[in-house]
């Protein structure tokens, strides 16, 4: 008789538990029960406990063309190149940051064979 007692005050605990998300909280809290029911409970109750992580937007990620042609580029650097291996080695004023000092470079001429 005591086991039906038990059973009947479970049922009426249940019953009484707020919708299908509290019964699953008194399942899973309940240290009485299988540690296995416990599991299962508490698997089918996160879902509804923390919210799932969903990225805020998309980004849109697009290529850009250069803004100067290639040509226009390439002439640039090389006629930087040439200025930078006309420069002296001795140290020189900054014309960007008065009161420095810098080195000038001289760069090595490449050995082409055509």
């Amino acid at each position: 008789m005591t086991e039906l007692t038990n059973l009947r005050a479970e049922v009426e605990r249940l019953r009484s538990a707020s919708g299908a998300h509290g019964v699953l909280r008194s399942i899973y809290l309940n240290g009485e029960l299988p540690e296995s029911l416990r599991a299962k409970a508490a698997s089918a109750a996160i879902q509804h406990e923390v919210p799932k992580l969903l990225p805020e937007r998309q980004l849109e990620l697009k290529a850009q063309g250069p803004e100067r042609p290639f040509e226009e580029i390439l002439a640039e650097r090389l006629a930087r190149q040439d200025e930078l291996e006309g420069l002296p080695l001795e140290p020189m004023p900054d014309p960007d940051n008065p009161g420095v000092m810098r080195l000038g470079h001289r760069l090595p001429k490449p050995n082409v064979c055509i």
